[in-house]
């Protein structure tokens, strides 16, 4: 489908992956999870395993978190081998006009697969040959369409807000 970091239309798959920089009290844990392709898989557990290769030792708990982002790290890479590497000339798909106009005869449609539960990924992949344009357009165009609802983060200080 469409890779959340670069943006390019490839085979992609539901990827975590973790980073930590012990720092002898605390420790420091970064991690980036996502429809990612394979390009962008290697790049990130490359970069991440790395960092916590080196700096992910120096903090007492730190001794037993930095393994387990390192295997977890590992197990991620090796699964993403199965993935098709993107073509090399692969650039993020973009909606001009004409795609938008043809794409608007569907909206309704779009927007009743999704509020019945369709996934977008699925939506556009079934869309794409009756509607001339590529799946990664249509997850676009499904985007902004029907945009997603925002998660709502609970935080401390917005719950002693509520509470007060």
């Amino acid at each position: 489908m469409i890779c959340q970091v670069c943006g390019v239309e490839a085979p992609t798959r539901s990827i975590f992956l973790f980073q930590h920089v012990g720092l002898i009290l605390i420790g420091l844990t970064g991690r980036i999870n996502g429809q990612l392709c394979r390009r962008c898989i290697n790049r990130y557990a490359l970069r991440f395993s790395l960092i916590t290769l080196f700096f992910g030792w120096w903090g007492w708990h730190s001794l037993f978190l930095t393994p387990i982002f390192l295997i977890i790290n590992l197990i991620q890479f090796i699964r993403s081998r199965s993935l098709a590497p993107a073509p090399p000339n692969a650039q993020a798909p973009t909606l001009d006009e004409v795609t938008l106009k043809r794409l608007d005869r569907y909206r309704d449609e779009v927007v009743g697969q999704l509020a019945s539960g369709q996934e977008r990924a699925s939506l556009a992949h079934n869309l794409a040959f009756q509607t001339g344009a590529t799946p990664g357009q249509i997850y676009l165009y499904s985007l902004l369409v029907a945009p997603p609802a925002a998660k709502r983060r609970w935080t401390i200080a917005g719950w002693l807000r509520r509470a007060a």
